[in-house]
């Protein structure tokens, strides 16, 4: 706990991050979503035992339709605005990891995909050798997720993260995989939805 709070300290709270734009494909192709934010960790609080910290987002994120041509015919959704989401952490006595969660807290739009989700988080751990914090996160139930005709459908993500640092600049590393949700079992297969590696830097 000792090492994570001081590179959470030392490195990462107060310290704002740029995710440039990035392209993404939606229900088979049939959409192309645009995204690019600016982030910053914040508000870290701690006990013994206890450790949180929120994620605050500001995004601009927009989802077209695609034609046959494979080129923008429409905005979709606009999902772009500032966000809001904590990370709530817990030393287990019975294994010594820390486990917890981290939960959507508020949106400056309606409507935000990301409203009353929560993901599992475990394997947060610190790496000494090479100086950086990882953890992974596994979605709570679904959220909705938009279609090229106009309805939706239900999707969960997992990722994996990393804080680290280079040339004493924070780098946020996010590879998250979506994955459909089938309502009446829960079972979850991979999507068709395609997101690359997202990469904030400190500039």
């Amino acid at each position: 706990m000792d090492e994570i709070l001081l590179f959470l300290k030392t490195n990462v709270i107060g310290r704002p991050v740029q995710t440039d734009e990035l392209i993404y494909t939606l229900d088979n192709e049939a959409m192309e979503g645009v995204y690019s934010d600016r982030m910053t960790f914040a508000n870290l609080r701690h006990s013994d035992t206890v450790l949180s910290f929120d994620l605050f987002v500001i995004a601009d994120e927009k989802i077209y339709r695609l034609d046959e041509q494979k080129k923008r015919a429409g905005l979709e959704k606009d999902f772009s605005g500032v966000s809001v989401f904590r990370y709530e952490l817990a030393r287990r006595r019975s294994s010594g990891e820390l486990t917890g969660l981290m939960r959507f807290v508020s949106a400056s739009q309606d409507g935000a995909p990301a409203e009353a989700v929560v993901h599992s988080v475990f394997d947060f751990k610190y790496d000494a050798f090479l100086n950086e914090l990882r953890w992974r996160e596994e979605q709570v139930l679904y959220r909705d997720q938009p279609n090229g005709d106009g309805t939706w459908r239900p999707v969960a993500f997992e990722s994996v993260s990393r804080l680290y640092l280079e040339n004493d600049k924070l780098r946020y590393q996010y590879d998250g995989v979506c994955l459909d949700v089938h309502l009446k079992t829960g079972e979850k297969k991979q999507s068709s939805d395609v997101y690359p590696r997202f990469l904030s830097k400190e500039r």
